[in-house]
């Protein structure tokens, strides 16, 4: 994403991809020019350029943020669960990346300070 936040790098970019002739490709371009813009710090900039192209409306852009926003929930559990139960033992860091619902991970989270460990905050259905 070097030079990610020149307005005239984005334009090019979006002169480029629009040149794609299947729309779908052309919106899973946005997905990806997006998740690569958040990893680079420069996702305003990018949103508001693409913010016509619906990328969140792709198949694959609802996959990636759900699965982007797993991930996040994944961290904080692993973090704030160390902070209250010690580390996480390998067996416990394998089946949190194992768990593919964000809705899980958040009723985990919700229970956080309830749970009395590891695997009794596993156990949240």
């Amino acid at each position: 994403m070097a030079g990610a936040d020149d307005l005239k790098v984005v334009e090019r970019w979006k002169r480029l991809a629009e040149a794609e002739t299947d729309s779908r490709m052309r919106l899973e371009f946005g997905v990806l020019a997006q998740i690569f813009a958040e990893r680079a710090g420069r996702q305003d900039l990018w949103h508001k350029q693409l913010k016509e192209w619906n990328v969140e409306e792709t198949i694959i852009g609802k996959r990636l943020i759900a699965e982007g926003e797993a991930n996040e929930a994944r961290k904080l559990l692993l973090h704030l669960g160390s902070k209250r139960f010690g580390p996480a033992p390998a067996p416990v860091e394998s089946t949190l990346r194992a768990i593919p619902e964000r809705e899980r991970l958040e009723r985990m989270a919700d229970r956080l300070l309830d749970a009395t460990s590891w695997d009794d905050l596993l156990a949240t259905p």
